[in-house]
């Protein structure tokens, strides 16, 4: 019977390594591959943000409308399409990285934006954000609307996240994150100058709007 006690015990001792060794072979993994996709869990304070506004082809991804509801609880509808060009800035009450933008909202609004666009902030549903929060970060001069629905029809991931939309057209310009309000609306401005080297006139009616 000793035996068979110090066999068991062996055996129980084996399988306790192994599995231990199985659990930390899985941690290193899942650390592995949350670090080769930083998008998926937002941008944490200190991480660099790259990409921030490419230029796109200017007929690839349509806009859409946003239907959502203000800090009050009423609700609100903001149309990108209906001609005047807008700034959709995707912000997040919980986001650190967001912190620069809110605090900077209102000089970036007086900024001269191209085609006279103006900024529309985009935040997610009043259950996945702290009302409370939002009210001490927003600036009443810039419009904001709650619609977690927006970050799903654009594709939103991640925040901070820009997108421009030319309201003539009824299309997504130019998109992508940026580390300031400085660096986002200079990149934008660059964009718009490439695609005049194209040719592209930005801002002109689109005549299949127009037929449809």
């Amino acid at each position: 019977m000793s035996v068979l006690v110090i066999i068991d015990t062996v055996l129980i001792a084996l399988l306790s390594l192994l599995l231990l060794a199985v659990l930390r072979s899985q941690a290193e993994l899942i650390r592995h591959l949350n670090a080769a996709e930083p998008g998926r869990h937002g941008v944490e304070e200190g991480d660099r943000v790259e990409s921030a506004l490419p230029r796109l082809r200017p007929d690839a991804t349509p806009a859409f409308d946003i239907a959502g509801s203000t800090l009050d609880g009423g609700s609100l509808k903001v149309s990108p399409i209906a001609g005047q060009a807008t700034l959709l800035a995707f912000l997040s009450s919980g986001c650190l990285t967001c912190q620069a933008f809110w605090q900077d909202l209102s000089g970036a609004a007086r900024e001269v934006l191209p085609l006279d666009a103006r900024i529309v902030v985009v935040t997610k549903d009043r259950d996945h954000e702290s009302p409370s929060r939002l009210r001490t970060l927003w600036t009443a001069d810039v419009p904001l609307v709650m619609s977690s629905r927006a970050w799903d029809d654009y594709g939103v991931e991640t925040s901070p996240y820009f997108i421009f939309v030319d309201g003539h057209a009824g299309r997504v310009v130019s998109e992508g994150s940026a580390a300031s309000w400085g660096q986002a609306l200079s990149l934008l401005k660059d964009s718009f100058e490439d695609l005049a080297l194209t040719g592209v006139d930005v801002g002109a009616p689109d005549e299949r709007r127009k037929e449809s």
